[in-house]
């Protein structure tokens, strides 16, 4: 509806749905992964900094993860947030 691309992916071997963005890295959530059996040491200290919704740093930590799209497979590195956008 809002001119986004939802896609079927496979994280980790695990089903879930995606927003395709052509202009985007890999990014989701600390939850999202962990869902996906995806552990992100939150605790310690992030791996780097997104740029911010509302002009604030986001700090974000990097997974390698599988992930499947259709008949494709790549292991791809990862950001991981918090939360996501607002």
């Amino acid at each position: 509806d809002q001119g986004h691309m939802i896609i079927d992916a496979h994280i980790n071997g695990k089903p879930m749905r995606c927003m395709f963005d052509t202009g985007a890295n890999e990014f989701f959530t600390i939850d999202q992964l962990s869902r996906c059996g995806v552990k992100i040491a939150s605790h310690k200290k992030p791996d780097g900094y997104a740029s911010g919704w509302a002009g604030k740093p986001v700090p974000v930590w990097k997974a390698t993860v599988p992930i499947k799209v259709g008949t494709i497979t790549r292991n791809l590195d990862v950001r991981a947030a918090q939360e996501g956008p607002g």
